[in-house]
């Protein structure tokens, strides 16, 4: 049986368990042994039966499967959301067959082989013949960039030519687009799903079952025609998205390195909302904008969490831009308000409420009467400040300090935080009933390493920016610069980004230079430029930063194979290949042998 457990405050891990009864608890006999520290869960706190099955063991403060408390037993579907004693979350994890996961790891090893290609057409060319096969598709087409201009499409050699030319000039703005926006699409019969038959070239063609999968957002697998049965199942869209997801590291160096114009899939959103300035082609990005198309015009409280520097400010002026509020949007740090005065700002005081106040003072609440308030670093106030701001949001009523009248004002609000308030809420730093009620819409924005994708589009929309402010005619970033910004963390999101940048192009403008080369973003020395490095050098790079990352993130090596999609066996042949260590100094190999 595998579960997946999530600790307070940490990541979700896979864990396998010995079969038969499993017990959860902090107790040293227990299968899932819980930290001594969560406090919240039992010594002995469940058990999980082989058939699924849950039973509460009298904890001391309960178990829920999906919300609902636990009382006798109960049957849990793979997916299922349990949490012990408020702290700790677990879900079932549906096991694949045997015979779908050989056919997966088969697949896998052949992409990896693939990948020994020199040239771009001739890797996507393979790739799209071993996907083909995997999915008994009669024809298909890979794209990368622009589905209808893109620089290195690959066609299968059974594609008829009609099909094509319909795919290139037609369907890449439909099937393809909408791929791309949904990250997987099948239909059995285009010419009669609702979505598209409109479409001149779909009433045309002879095209019936299509599978499509999204390539991380730069580019789009598309597979057509069952040989067998006539459409496409499950299992082979599951297959199709996971060799999509294996093919994302590739494919985005491939885009890096041959300059394929990615498609803006957000464009007609960006449009419509006017943030032009919000840049990045993500699948995340597209979310997030899809997200406030549809809170910003509704009077509900929104939520946006997400790490230091992503640009949770930004987003929070472009919902008040299209909430249609007349009034302004006022902005507060909480983490910037004194605690003995976080009340006085917001809410104001009357004249004498406190010493040294010889008139009546306006708070953030009342300024802010007809717009938006926006709540910054909300995690920071104070618990007796949280009380006032859950009154006035639930009532739209508030009292200035010293006064027992209430006033009304009508006011949106926008709050963030980089704080994770669910583990604040269980530590008693922050109101349960505050957070559920600031929380009516959320929006969680991911980290800059979480979205590599977006790092060109916003290097281009901030440099343009920065070049008009250096008075610079035009700046263009070179592909071997915008390879060492890619090999970076950035720990510090967009706002570390753009200060790297700023420094960069000081030297640029310095030097007169209308390209930013690697040498600009050193900040002592300038040293040559390294030599160009094959494709396969490139791609073995990639995949080798990227396993460490992973395995920089995991605890076990189980945990880092279910993280990247494969076999554990499958991991340590990628170890070798790419000449990686599996000792202890990766992940601890000792916690790989735990029972």
């Amino acid at each position: 049986m595998q579960l997946e457990l999530r600790l307070p405050g940490g990541a979700w891990q896979l864990v396998d368990t010995a079969p038969g009864e499993v017990v959860v608890g902090r107790g040293p006999d227990c299968g899932v042994r819980i930290p001594a520290e969560v406090h919240q869960v039992s010594t002995r706190h469940m058990v999980v039966l082989p058939d699924g099955r849950l039973r509460d063991l009298d904890s001391k403060n309960g178990t829920t499967l999906n919300g609902v408390r636990l009382r006798g037993e109960a049957v849990a579907e793979p997916g299922a959301l349990v949490v012990l004693g408020g702290a700790v979350e677990l879900r079932l994890v549906r096991p694949a067959s045997a015979a779908l996961a050989e056919r997966e790891n088969a697949l896998l090893r052949a992409l990896l082989d693939a990948a020994g290609a020199r040239e771009p057409g001739a890797f996507l060319e393979r790739v799209l013949g071993l996907l083909k096969d995997a999915v008994r598709a009669d024809h298909g087409y890979i794209a990368l960039g622009d589905g209808a201009t893109t620089r290195h499409p690959a066609w299968c050699r059974a594609v008829p030519s009609d099909v094509a030319a319909q795919v290139q000039e037609e369907l890449s703005v439909g099937v393809l687009q909408a791929t791309l926006e949904q990250g997987a699409l099948v239909t059995d019969d285009l010419r009669r799903d609702q979505r598209f038959r409109t479409r001149e070239s779909v009433r045309g063609t002879s095209v019936g079952a299509v599978l499509c999968a999204s390539i991380g957002g730069v580019g789009v697998i598309w597979l057509a025609e069952h040989r067998t049965r006539g459409f496409f199942d499950e299992a082979e869209r599951s297959l199709v998205e996971l060799a999509a997801r294996h093919l994302e590291p590739v494919a985005t160096a491939l885009v890096r390195h041959h300059a394929v114009e990615v498609p803006d899939r957000s464009e007609a959103l960006r449009t419509r909302l006017g943030a032009n300035e919000l840049a990045g082609n993500s699948a995340q990005m597209h979310r997030i904008l899809e997200r406030i198309a549809v809170c910003a015009p509704r009077p509900v409280p929104v939520l946006i969490t997400g790490p230091t520097g992503t640009g949770k400010t930004q987003l929070a002026e472009l919902i008040h831009a299209n909430s249609g509020r007349s009034g302004g949007f006022h902005a507060v740090n909480c983490a910037t308000l004194p605690p003995t005065l976080a009340a006085t700002e917001l809410f104001g005081a009357i004249r004498g409420a406190y010493t040294g106040l010889q008139e009546d003072r306006e708070g953030l609440v009342e300024v802010a009467d007809g717009g938006t308030l926006f709540l910054d670093e909300v995690g920071e106030l104070p618990l007796e400040v949280q009380a006032h701001l859950l009154t006035f949001l639930d009532t739209g009523t508030f009292c200035r300090v010293g006064e027992r009248k209430p006033r009304r004002v009508t006011v949106r609000t926008v709050a963030a935080t980089n704080r994770d308030l669910q583990a604040m809420v269980h530590e008693g730093r922050f109101r349960a009933d505050l957070l559920f009620r600031l929380s009516g819409f959320s929006i969680d924005v991911p980290s800059l390493a979480e979205r590599p994708s977006d790092l060109p589009s916003i290097c281009a929309n901030r440099m343009t920016k920065l070049a008009a402010e250096f008075d610079l005619p035009s700046v263009t970033l070179s592909a071997a610069a915008l390879d060492r910004l890619c090999d970076r963390d950035w720990p510090g999101n967009v706002r570390e980004l753009e200060n790297v940048l700023r420094t960069a192009l000081s030297w640029a403008a310095y030097e007169r230079s209308s390209v930013l080369l690697p040498r600009h973003f050193e900040q002592d020395t300038t040293p040559p430029e390294p030599p160009m490095q094959t494709l396969r050098e490139a791609r073995d790079a990639f995949e080798r930063r990227y396993v460490q990352r992973v395995l920089d993130r995991s605890s076990t090596h189980a945990e880092a194979a279910e993280r990247l999609g494969i076999s554990r066996q499958h991991l340590y042949d990628v170890f070798k290949r790419l000449g990686m260590s599996a000792r202890a100094d990766t992940v601890s190999a000792r916690a790989d042998n735990d029972p």
